[in-house]
């Protein structure tokens, strides 16, 4: 089948099996990969921005950066699963791969920030049929109901659209937001790792641990961060 003649409609309410000439029409590439990675950062900000509000009815910073309104967790999490799952070609296999990546996935980012950060963004020790409190069975099933939605209606209609840029384009936005994304990614971790040693009564023995601890005080760390817990 021919790009042109494809019919996102005719994928997206595909009952069964996906034709294995639609999974091909989209070639995965480090640069959509990261224009993928800023849409998934997005929207999980803006979901846990709204949960907050409806279900504490104020305000909260729950975008994991500093600087970024893009959740590094929500967007690894979205490439994770693209490059995972869009070779699958039916509904269940989607679901039960999907629901074991998103487990290993929310089990891993908690295991190295605390591992690397000495830190919890979140602990379900709790919670029913939890796992090391990292992750939970069931939040593993609605990973995999996640999954689905995402790689029948998302995937499809989110690379449809990158493609229709030039490959150029897509190349020159992808290598800007990947430079932006690095340097998100070394303030924010480098300044909760000197958050950490604070806590620990370490002083700062470089110009830039001096610089995050002048610039990025406990008051603003904790505004940014505010479900963190020290381990």
């Amino acid at each position: 089948m021919k790009k042109d003649n494809f019919d996102i409609f005719d994928y997206l309410w595909s009952k069964n099996k996906v034709k294995k000439e639609y999974i091909d029409i989209y070639k995965i590439s480090w640069d959509k990969l990261m224009i993928t990675y800023l849409i998934g950062g997005l929207a999980g900000t803006l979901w846990e921005t709204f949960l907050v509000i409806f279900k504490k009815n104020y305000f909260e910073f729950r975008n994991g950066s500093f600087f970024l309104p893009f959740n590094p967790v929500y967007g690894f999490g979205l490439c994770a699963i693209i490059i995972f799952l869009h070779k699958l070609n039916t509904t269940k296999q989607i679901f039960v791969v999907g629901a074991v990546v998103g487990g290993v996935a929310e089990y891993s980012l908690s295991f190295l920030q605390e591992m690397i950060l000495g830190s919890k963004s979140w602990d379900y020790s709790n919670r029913f049929l939890n796992i090391n409190g990292r992750t939970t069975i069931p939040y593993c099933l609605f990973w995999g109901f996640g999954c689905v939605l995402i790689m029948r209606f998302v995937y499809p209609l989110v690379f449809k659209y990158i493609e229709k840029l030039a490959p150029r384009t897509i190349k020159v936005l992808g290598t800007i937001f990947l430079i932006i994304v690095v340097v998100d990614l070394f303030f924010t971790v480098g300044v909760l790792f000197r958050y950490n040693m604070r806590q620990s009564g370490n002083e700062a023995i470089t110009f830039i641990g001096r610089f995050f601890d002048s610039y990025f005080p406990d008051s603003r760390v904790e505004l940014f961060f505010p479900n963190m817990k020290l381990t």
